[in-house]
């Protein structure tokens, strides 16, 4: 799941392999809270969430997002 200031823009809910899910949403100039949610069952294989992003600032190519995340860095 990921959701763009508290709003749910992407569902891609479920036990399955990697696949691309995209949704989009209308933000104001400025800062927007993104948050990434997901889960691994646990059998053997590892979870992996990619969020790619495009806008004004990206020429509105695809990009990779960047983390917040301290386990990240």
């Amino acid at each position: 799941m990921v959701y763009v200031n508290g709003r749910r823009v992407v569902d891609n809910d479920g036990l399955h392999g990697g696949a691309e899910k995209c949704g989009s949403v209308e933000l104001k100039p400025g800062g927007a809270l993104v948050r990434a949610d997901g889960f691994e069952e646990g059998r053997g294989s590892e979870a992996e969430i990619v969020l790619r992003y495009s806008g004004p600032d990206t020429d509105y190519h695809k990009v990779l997002a960047p983390s917040t995340d301290p386990e990240d860095h």
